[in-house]
């Protein structure tokens, strides 16, 4: 981390503590438009919107073309900033330059604390790096076949099957984040995971039970299994315990003697 990348982190987080973490977390949403199917607009929003206050949907294309003729109606009905760029010569994406430009102006104006860029291009792998060093949360949205390099530099990294696989719905009694699988269904992901981190006996901090998360499967998702966060994700898994008495949340794979789990004595209790 450079100087001018530390200095950039330091204020940061500098700002959060001073107000108190409360601001609410802020989204920026940046699209490669020549190479995203519009159709997916609306799971994309709905997708960004779990993760805070959504600033800017921003689409970089060249819509002159006959791919990126429908976003026009998308535009419309979601809100989306479009940015026209015409391919100058052959084998250059003028559009694929100012996604990179505008994501760069947001590190040193608005500061979002999530971005979700949208792209297959191997080539974002060093902005994802760069955004992460910010201290921002990247996440990634691409094509099965998109490059490993790709997914392993963003925070998390879905394909656009993943991304329509989200129920959305139009019933504000309905709640935010509807997924299709139930928490059950992360049960040995999430196992496995501490397992690897020694977390059979000891506590272990559920941010490391993340990471380590994310660095097997940078596809996982707990709002996948019907939770909004990891937390709410391992106390809907009978085999997982999380200690919430200390400032940051501890997990560990759930002990049975012959009192029963710690889990059901607290319930007793």
């Amino acid at each position: 981390m450079t100087g001018k990348e530390w200095l950039d982190y330091l204020s940061r987080t500098l700002r959060s503590r001073l107000c108190g973490g409360s601001r609410a977390a802020r989204c920026a949403v940046l699209v490669d438009g020549d190479n995203v199917p519009p159709r997916l607009t609306g799971a994309l929003v709905h997708y960004a919107s779990s993760f805070g206050r959504v600033t800017s949907i921003e689409v970089f294309a060249n819509f002159a073309s006959t791919h990126a003729a429908g976003w026009s109606a998308q535009m419309k009905e979601h809100g989306v900033i479009g940015f026209q760029h015409y391919r100058t010569s052959n084998g250059k994406n003028a559009a694929d330059t100012a996604l990179i430009v505008r994501a760069m102006d947001l590190i040193h104006t608005e500061r979002p604390d999530h971005y979700v860029v949208v792209s297959s291009d191997s080539d974002f792998s060093a902005l994802a790096h760069r955004i992460r060093r910010s201290g921002a949360t990247v996440h990634g949205i691409g094509h099965a076949s998109a490059a490993a390099s790709l997914r392993v530099s963003c925070s998390t990294f879905l394909t656009f099957d993943e991304l329509s696989s989200l129920i959305l719905s139009t019933d504000d009694a309905a709640a935010t984040d509807v997924w299709k699988r139930p928490p059950s269904a992360a049960e040995d992901r999430v196992l496995h995971a501490l397992i690897r981190l020694g977390a059979a006996r000891l506590w272990v901090d559920i941010s490391k039970l993340g990471q380590e998360l994310r660095e097997a499967s940078p596809t996982f998702d707990p709002r996948f299994y019907g939770s909004r966060s990891l937390g709410e994700l391992c106390d809907a898994i009978d085999s997982v315990e999380v200690d919430r008495e200390e400032a940051s949340p501890k997990v560990r794979i759930a002990l049975s003697t012959r009192n029963g789990s710690l889990r059901e004595r607290k319930t007793k209790s």
